[in-house]
């Protein structure tokens, strides 16, 4: 990483922003803490909701037993990256502690770099998005002009009653339907 880091600030005087010692510290801090606490965080709160879930963590255990036994390997440690989409208990587990716990709660920001139709897949939405954008309302949802600024709270999205019901309860087996608008804007991993 610090290769990347040096050759990118070499191409810059030292005297601006992109080849300063400062530059250098906020791309390590970038890399630190998009790199290791998000995953520090998924994992932390994955295992906190096994603890209170001991029928989870059977069927995990459970689940990587079996694929142990079918794939003739010994140890855990054996398992190897092409084996991971068998786990699908394990999967179903991690996709929900991200729902209830993402890895980045307070959320994310950006700007619209063109003018874009923002679905309007409910409601509720339309009330939340009305009193705070200059939006116009056009057929199938809003026009959020180049420029918008944009503000993803994934905590209060992932907790959203109306499209989680009883989001404050940890259950993997919860239905995911990924080809819907309403999942496309309402559940991100870790960032846009």
């Amino acid at each position: 990483m610090k290769d990347v880091i040096n050759e990118s600030a070499a191409k810059h005087s030292k005297d601006t922003y992109l080849g300063s010692d400062l530059r250098r510290r906020d791309e390590f801090c970038t890399v630190l803490f998009a790199g290791y606490e998000t995953t520090a965080n998924t994992l932390g709160f994955t295992m906190h909701e096994l603890v209170f879930n001991p029928r989870h963590q059977e069927l995990i255990y459970d689940e990587i037993q079996a694929l142990l036994k079918d794939e003739k390997k010994s140890s855990f440690t054996e398992i190897e990256f092409k084996d991971l989409n068998k786990l699908k208990e394990v999967i179903k587990v991690i996709r929900e502690a991200q729902r209830k716990w993402p890895a980045i709660p307070g959320g994310t920001s950006r700007v619209c770099d063109r003018d874009v139709i923002f679905p309007l897949t409910s409601n509720r939405l339309k009330t939340l998005i009305t009193p705070i954008m200059d939006t116009q309302e056009i057929v199938g949802g809003f026009l959020v002009p180049k420029g918008t600024p944009l503000f993803f709270p994934f905590f209060s999205i992932h907790r959203d009653p109306a499209t989680w019901p009883e989001p404050a309860v940890f259950n993997p087996d919860r239905k995911w339907n990924e080809n819907s608008l309403t999942f496309f804007f309402s559940f991100f991993f870790l960032s846009l």
